[in-house]
C-alpha cells in the first residue's frame, strides 16, 4: 500500500498537452490520452516513475477499498490539477477504472470524489468518465478565500473541514492563528480547533526602535590565523630588503649602485652618458640638507611603523573573527525593555510579518517542542508560560535589547526594516539633529509609541521645522534675501519635511506591534481595579479628589430625549395636512346617503387644514 502510495509531480506538467491533432496517445494503456514521446521523456525526467505495469500487478491483489483509498489519496494529493481521466489515474496507481467497474461505481458514490463525463479526444461520440476531489468548502482556493469563509461562519468552523481545501492550506491556518486574525481555540471532545471570526483588531505599538542585528563574525580558525602572520611576515621582509642601508651613515644611496652591482642607469636623453658625467654636471648638495631630508624621512618611517603595528593589532584582533552571510535572522535589536511589555509566546508583529516571541527550548518547529514551551493558540496570554523551561534554558535569548521571533525574518521583513532605518535618517537630516529636543521631532523619531495621527504631526512637524529653520537664506549681491524669496524657501522646505515624515515606513515600521494593551498596562489595572469603590458617590469623590471631575460635574451625563413634537430649534413642529394625489371615496354606494354626506363634509374639512373628530376617514 505504501509503495502504491509514491506517486510524482511532475507528470502533471506534460500529460495534459494535448498534440496537434487534439489526441494524445499511450502504449501502455489502451484508452490513454498522452503522447508516447511525452511518456519517453517523462520517464528519463522523473527519477520516481514507476511502470504501470508494476503497479498494476501490486493493485491486482488489493481489496476494492483499499483501491477505492489509492484513487482518493492520488486525487487529494493533486487536486489543484482538476479533473483527472482514467489514463493518469491507470499509469500513477495501477488501477483500471474503465475495467474494474465496481471501485468506479464506488467513487461515484463517494461525496469526496466528483465525476464529469467529456467526450473521449480518441472517439468524440463516446463519452469517459473524469474524476476530480472535491472539499468540503470547494470555493476557497488561497488565504484571501480562506479568510473570508472563516469570517462568514460566525458559530465557528472546524479546522478538519478546512484541511483539504487546497494544498498547503494548513501553513494559511497557521499563519492566521499566529497573525490573530481569526480566533483559535481547542475542542477537545474530537481533538480539533475551532475557528472564529475576530472581529476589529486592537493593535498597540510597544516602545523602542526596531533594528536589524549587526552582521555577527564567526572566529577564524587557527590555521588561517598562522597563514595570515607568516604573509605579514613575509611582506615586512621585502619591504626591509628594498630598503636595506638606507639610514647608514647619513648618505642617500641608489639602489642600483649598492654593492657589485652591474647595472648603471642611463640618462633619459642620452643613453652613453653615465651617472658620473650626470652629478659632474649637476650643482653640489650641501651635506646639511642632507641629512635634514634624512632625519624627516626617519621621523615618517617610524610613524609608518606605528601605524602599521597599531592596524597590525587590530587587523589580528578582527582576523580572528571573519562574517556571516546569508544565514537566516531570529533576533532583532530595540533600544527599549520590551520585557515588561510582552511576555514570550504572544504574538509580535515585526516589520509587517507576525511572529511568537520564541518559547522554543530545543531546535526545531513549533510542533516539535514541548507541551509547556508551544505558544498559545490565543495572541495574548494571562501569565507566563512555565518556569521549567528557563530551567531548561531557551535557545533564543530574550533580554533588553534583544526581541527572538519563532521564526526567521523574510525578505519583505527584513526590507521594510531597512527602509524604515533609512526613513529615519532621512528625517534627522531634515530635523537638522533636534530629535532629542522634545515636541513633533520626539514623537516621530522618539523610542517611545505613540498614539498620535502620523499626518497630523507630519504637518506640524513641517510647518514647525520651517519656522525654526536657523540656515542663512540665499541672498542678492548686498548680502539681503527678498520677503517672496524667504517665504518660497520656507515652503520648500516645509514640504520636504513634511515628506520626510508622511514616510509610511518611518509609521508602520519603527516599532513593533501587539495585540492588546502592554503587560505593564494590564499587570497595573489588575492590581488597581480592586481599589476602584462600586459605589457612585464613593466613585464620585475619589474622581473629584484626583481632578478627574469638577465637584458640581455630574457623573454621568443625563441622555438626551428625543422629543417628537419639537424640531431640531426645540420649536413645536406645526401640523400640515396634506392631500394626496388621486385621492377619492372609495366607498361609492354610500354615495346620496347620509353617511355618505359626513363623509363628503369631513374631507373638505381636512383639505382645510382642520381636525375632524376623532381623526377623519
Amino acid at each position: 500500500m505504501s509503495q502504491s502510495n509514491r506517486y510524482g509531480l511532475d507528470f502533471l506538467r506534460t500529460e495534459h498537452i494535448l498534440g496537434d491533432d487534439g489526441t494524445n496517445n499511450n502504449n501502455h494503456h489502451p484508452s490513454s490520452a498522452v503522447d508516447s514521446s511525452l511518456t519517453v521523456g517523462l520517464e528519463e525526467s522523473t527519477s520516481s516513475w514507476t511502470d504501470p505495469g508494476v503497479l498494476a500487478a501490486a493493485a491486482a491483489h488489493k481489496p476494492d477499498l483499499e483501491k477505492q483509498f489509492d484513487v482518493m489519496h492520488f486525487l487529494k494529493a493533486h487536486r489543484s490539477s482538476g479533473w483527472m481521466p482514467p489514463s493518469v489515474i491507470y499509469q500513477r496507481t495501477g488501477i483500471d477504472l474503465e475495467t474494474d467497474i465496481a471501485v468506479a461505481e464506488m467513487l461515484q458514490r463517494n461525496p469526496k470524489i466528483a465525476v464529469e463525463h467529456v467526450p473521449d479526444p480518441e472517439n468524440p461520440s463516446l463519452r469517459i468518465a473524469t474524476y476530480a476531489y472535491q472539499a468540503k468548502y470547494n470555493h476557497v482556493k488561497d488565504r484571501k478565500t480562506l479568510l473570508a469563509q472563516i469570517n462568514r461562519s460566525k458559530n465557528g468552523i472546524g479546522v478538519k473541514d478546512l484541511q483539504d481545501a487546497y494544498d498547503g492550506v494548513e501553513d494559511d491556518l497557521d499563519a492566521l492563528i499566529c497573525a490573530g486574525d481569526v480566533l483559535a481555540l481547542s475542542n477537545n471532545e474530537d481533538k480539533d480547533k475551532i475557528l472564529f471570526p475576530r472581529g476589529e483588531p486592537f493593535f498597540v505599538e510597544l516602545d523602542g526602535i526596531i533594528t536589524l542585528p549587526s552582521p555577527k563574525r564567526e572566529p577564524v580558525k587557527a590555521e588561517e590565523t598562522d597563514e595570515q602572520e607568516t604573509n605579514q611576515g613575509e611582506k615586512k621582509s621585502e619591504e626591509t630588503t628594498v630598503k636595506g642601508g638606507d639610514n647608514s651613515g647619513g648618505n642617500v644611496t641608489p639602489p642600483a649602485m649598492n654593492g657589485d652591482s652591474k647595472v648603471s642607469p642611463a640618462s633619459p636623453t642620452n643613453g652613453n652618458k653615465k651617472l658620473g658625467t650626470k652629478q659632474e654636471d649637476e650643482p653640489a648638495v650641501k651635506m646639511e640638507d642632507v641629512n635634514r631630508k634624512d632625519g624627516s624621512e626617519n621621523k615618517e618611517e617610524e610613524e609608518e611603523k606605528k601605524t602599521e603595528q597599531t592596524s597590525q593589532t587590530s587587523s589580528t584582533n578582527d582576523s580572528q573573527l571573519k562574517p556571516q552571510k546569508d544565514l537566516p535572522i531570529y533576533l532583532v535589536e530595540t533600544d527599549s525593555d520590551p520585557l515588561s511589555q510582552i511576555w514570550r509566546g504572544e504574538a509580535i508583529q515585526i516589520g509587517g510579518t507576525w511572529f511568537r516571541v520564541s518559547s522554543a527550548v530545543k531546535e526545531g518547529s513549533l510542533k516539535d517542542q514541548p507541551a509547556r514551551a508551544q505558544a498559545p493558540l490565543s495572541v495574548v496570554m494571562r501569565e507566563p508560560l512555565s518556569k521549567r523551561n528557563e530551567l531548561d534554558g531557551y535557545i533564543r535569548p530574550f533580554t533588553e535589547k534583544t526581541i527572538p521571533a519563532d521564526a526567521s525574518l523574510p525578505p519583505s521583513a527584513i526590507t521594510n526594516l531597512q527602509k524604515a532605518k533609512e526613513a529615519r535618517e532621512r528625517l534627522l537630516k531634515v530635523a537638522h539633529g533636534r530629535a532629542g529636543g522634545g515636541g513633533v521631532a520626539s514623537q516621530l523619531l522618539g523610542s517611545n509609541a505613540h498614539a498620535s495621527n502620523p499626518v497630523a504631526l507630519a504637518a506640524s512637524f513641517g510647518t514647525g521645522n520651517a519656522a525654526t529653520r536657523r540656515r542663512p537664506l540665499k541672498g542678492g549681491a548686498t548680502g539681503g534675501s527678498s520677503a517672496a524669496d524667504a517665504h518660497r524657501q520656507q515652503q520648500e522646505a516645509a514640504k520636504k519635511a513634511k515628506e520626510a515624515a508622511l514616510d509610511p515606513y518611518l509609521s508602520l515600521y519603527t516599532h513593533a506591534r501587539r495585540h492588546g494593551c502592554t503587560k505593564d498596562v494590564r499587570e497595573l489595572y489588575i492590581k488597581t481595579r480592586s481599589k476602584i469603590p462600586n459605589n457612585d458617590a464613593q466613585l464620585k469623590a475619589m474622581l473629584v479628589e484626583h481632578k478627574l471631575l469638577d465637584p458640581g460635574e455630574e457623573m454621568r451625563r443625563p441622555r438626551l430625549q428625543k422629543r417628537a413634537n419639537v424640531d431640531n430649534d426645540g420649536k413645536p413642529k406645526k401640523r400640515r395636512y396634506y392631500e394626496r394625489k388621486n385621492q377619492r371615496m372609495t366607498n361609492t354606494h354610500l354615495e346620496g346617503t347620509e353617511i355618505g354626506a359626513i363623509l363628503h363634509r369631513a374631507a373638505e374639512k381636512q383639505r382645510e387644514g382642520k381636525q375632524v373628530g376623532d381623526g377623519g376617514m
